[in-house]
């Protein structure tokens, strides 16, 4: 039989490897055990000796350590080459940061030092981070801001610089596994990004899983690089089918983002401007309406770290005033310089809070940046107008309230109450509006979903505004 194994280890009781029995009878029969260890013996019989008549056996531990040189010794000096999957598999797939467990895209490599600062990407200065919090560590150059270049109509053009990050992604970067094909490509982009990628060279892959990723961002690079600027692929990513993943849509919308508050000293409008491009979590209780990054309450739902923020937004229990919530305010407004990658902080959207205003300014600046009409946003309480003449939904769920109120239908007390903010868009030159809207107010509309989640869709408000005269 084969089993069971017995584990060697060499003189210094360093475990070397695991043996089969007849390995390790070998090692007692030339006298070459120097101690054992371990309860569990097993006893292995041989033949029947012809002058005794006594049958030969060997009993083996099941540790044995064999004598000579440390056989280990070589071991320390062989390192294991690095690549995402051995460090998440040595990790156990466990963020270092928040301790939770993750798929394998959920992770990245985090260096404890940076490479920018000198740091090396070896197995002692990496370990595994999970996107939220690796993304915590940084500063709002994540977005991919300083790899563009602004032209004279102050849009983001495509830089090669930033397709070359799409390359770095994990879910194409080549791993120890990699072909030489995938190896090949891969350098062959780096070296020229905006080459052409022939059907052939994918096909090549051996990593099917590979090929498909490959594809999705060689067509998500050849539309930035047809559009030639970030905002026109955003803005006619939206006239016929969406076909590229949600995760370079609100890439996209971060980085037009710190594009038009580049410079914004305000960090009210700067957390209100999150929603443009994270989802957040909602609960609305006793007249107050409280939003928090969803990413960042679902990692700490537990109430470990944070705990107060996950427990009120998730569970919606206790009252605001017995809990300790990092609410941003104009009194405390400052934290978010020291947190704001940590997307951590709540903000308030009540009827007369700041957050509020602040979001007003940047539905404002994003109105402004793409159609060059000037516009003006106020909160309301409630829509005045019996019959109003405009509305844009700023997600689905307003969207479909409003359309059903306009239209005379019925909405139910349950659905009304997920309305978290209502608007009133003027624009201040009303020859830039249709002209049988010419001068009529737009209102807007936030809310959440029956579970709580607010999904803004910027587009929105630039594929629904009643604009005449005007391209984007």
């Amino acid at each position: 039989m084969d089993s069971p194994l017995i584990l060697s280890l060499d003189a210094h009781g360093v475990p070397h490897r695991w043996i089969s029995w007849q390995q390790a009878c070998f090692y007692y029969a030339k006298n070459l055990v120097a101690w054992t260890m371990g309860d569990e013996t097993f006893t292995y019989y041989g033949g029947i000796s012809r002058l005794t008549g006594e049958r030969s056996s060997i009993t083996a531990h099941s540790i044995i350590a064999i004598k000579g040189k440390a056989l280990a010794a070589k071991g320390f000096h062989q390192v294991p080459p690095l690549n995402n999957r051995e460090l998440f598999r040595r990790d156990r797939h466990m963020c270092a940061y928040c301790g939770g467990e993750f798929s394998y895209f959920r992770l990245t490599r985090d260096h404890i030092t940076p490479l920018s600062r000198g740091g090396r990407d070896t197995w002692m200065n990496v370990v595994t981070a999970c996107r939220h919090c690796n993304g915590s560590k940084r500063n709002r150059r994540n977005s991919g801001f300083y790899l563009l270049e602004r032209d004279p109509a102050g849009r983001l053009r495509v830089t090669d610089d930033f397709l070359r990050a799409y390359y770095l992604r994990p879910e194409v970067h080549p791993v120890e596994e990699s072909c030489d094909a995938e190896r090949a490509l891969h350098a062959a982009l780096m070296e020229n990004p905006r080459r052409t990628v022939s059907n052939e060279e994918l096909t090549a892959l051996k990593d099917k899983d590979a090929e498909d990723n490959y594809r999705t961002v060689l067509s998500f690079r050849d539309r930035l690089v047809r559009e030639g600027t970030v905002e026109a692929l955003y803005v006619n990513l939206f006239k016929g089918k969406v076909d590229i993943p949600p995760l370079f849509i609100e890439q996209l919308a971060h980085v037009i983002l710190r594009n038009i508050l580049d410079g914004c000293d305000d960090p009210l409008r700067l957390r209100a401007g999150e929603l443009f491009f994270r989802d957040q979590k909602a609960t609305l209780q006793e007249g107050h309406v409280l939003l928090a990054d969803l990413e960042t309450v679902e990692m700490h739902a537990a109430g470990n770290r944070y705990g107060s923020v996950g427990r009120l937004i998730v569970e919606a229990q206790g009252s605001l005033g017995s809990v300790d919530l990092d609410v941003l305010d104009r009194a405390n407004a400052a934290l978010y310089w020291e947190r704001e990658s940590r997307h951590d902080t709540v903000i308030s959207l009540t009827y007369g809070r700041p957050a509020l205003d602040a979001y007003c300014r940047v539905i404002e600046a994003w109105v402004s940046h793409f159609t060059k009409a000037e516009i003006s946003v106020k909160p309301i309480r409630k829509i005045e107008e019996q019959r109003w003449a405009w509305h844009v939904g700023l997600d689905a769920e307003s969207t479909s309230i409003l359309n059903e109120l306009w239209s005379g239908g019925e909405v139910d007390q349950g659905r009304m109450r997920r309305i978290i903010a209502l608007f009133a868009l003027q624009f201040e030159d009303p020859a830039v509006m249709r002209p049988d809207l010419s001068g009529r107010i737009v209102y807007l509309g936030l809310a959440a979903t029956e579970e709580g989640l607010v999904r803004m869709k910027p587009q929105n408000l630039l594929l629904n505004l009643p604009l005449h005269g005007l391209s984007s």
